[in-house]
């Protein structure tokens, strides 16, 4: 085979020597491109995780914000301030949405846009309990603020009118003070129970509400010769009703704001953390596996070049051996031959 070899024309043998040469220089071009093409997927994947960590960070204190706007929403004292957290609360709910579709546009990662995508299905959940608690703390303050205020100071007065109309020791004086008596307990009990927001005590105020019906009948039955009776129990009907429907719209709210909507938010911030913590994990992957393969490129394209560069050296060393041999050999018989 050595000797089919040194038969081979040089003509052939400089061509197959350069042929070699811009084979390997091909493929050293090609696994390089190679290298670092995978070095620019890695970062343009990092820099897009790291993307969607930051908007879910984002998203995480604008949905902060919607939390803090519906506490005040669940426990304000006046229709103003529900205004103004309201409008808060819908500004921000409306940034979150925005902010969850466009991490779904940037992620890349199929497990990431699934877990992004149910984050959005509790946020519009989270928004129609939000919208329904707003409503029920809307009654609630216009039950309290207004009917049941309203009721609780006329009958006060109707009271109070009453008693002064009356001698202590008659039985309509003391049916009146009776009734006195157990309207501010009932009042009482309601206020303890607004104050807490307990089962117990909106039980416990039910149960004074209730205890005003045999004062309140027997009122009624001594109007007959004390009128001024009847219009104290004319407004007990609607001071009782005014004040179940107290007790009733505040047991709404609090099981809207704190008995659904609390829950979900808890589990939706859980599942943000984690979404962010996991997109900033991988984009830290990926930011490490370009700089391991972009280190990996660099060392094997400086080592390729270094072995090509022997290589060339080897075939000019081998070239010019099987050149200059029969040359020198040529010219040495023609010397002899001129002698």
């Amino acid at each position: 085979m050595l000797m089919a070899f040194r038969n081979v024309s040089i003509a052939a043998k400089l061509s197959g020597g350069g042929a070699l040469v811009v084979a390997l220089i091909v493929g050293i071009a090609y696994w390089t491109y190679s290298a670092f093409d995978r070095v620019r997927t890695d970062t343009a994947l990092s820099q897009r995780a790291a993307q969607v960590a930051s908007t879910t960070q984002e998203l995480q204190a604008r949905f902060m914000s919607v939390a803090y706007a519906n506490l005040a929403i669940a426990t304000t004292g006046s229709v103003e301030d529900l205004k103004r957290f309201e409008a808060m609360s819908a500004r921000d709910r409306e940034r979150s949405l925005a902010l969850i579709d466009r991490a779904i546009a940037t992620s890349t990662r199929p497990d990431r846009q699934a877990a992004l995508r149910d984050a959005r299905e509790m946020m519009q959940r989270y928004s129609e309990l939000t919208e329904r608690g707003i409503t029920a703390r809307r009654h609630f303050l216009t039950a309290s603020e207004q009917d049941y205020r309203s009721a609780r100071l006329l009958l006060a007065q109707e009271i109070s009118t009453a008693v002064g109309m009356t001698e202590t020791d008659s039985p309509s004086g003391a049916a009146i003070r009776a009734y006195e008596r157990a309207m501010r307990t009932a009042v009482d009990m309601a206020a303890i129970f607004l104050s807490t927001g307990a089962d117990g005590d909106a039980a416990t105020a039910g149960q004074a509400v209730a205890a005003l019906s045999d004062p309140a009948i027997a009122l009624d039955q001594l109007a007959v010769t004390v009128p001024k009776l009847r219009d104290v129990t004319a407004i007990h009907a609607a001071f009782a009703k005014a004040l179940q429907e107290v007790i009733a719209s505040r047991q709404v709210n609090d099981r809207i704001w704190f008995g659904e909507a609390r829950p979900l938010r808890l589990v939706m911030q859980d599942q943000l953390t984690a979404i962010a913590e996991a997109a900033q994990a991988y984009s830290t992957e990926l930011a490490d596996d370009a700089v391991l393969t972009t280190d990996v490129a660099v060392r094997g394209t400086l080592t390729i070049i270094v072995a090509l560069v022997a290589l060339v050296v080897i075939i000019n060393g081998a070239l010019y051996r099987m050149i200059a041999t029969p040359v020198v050999r040529l010219t040495g018989v023609m010397r002899a031959s001129s002698h």
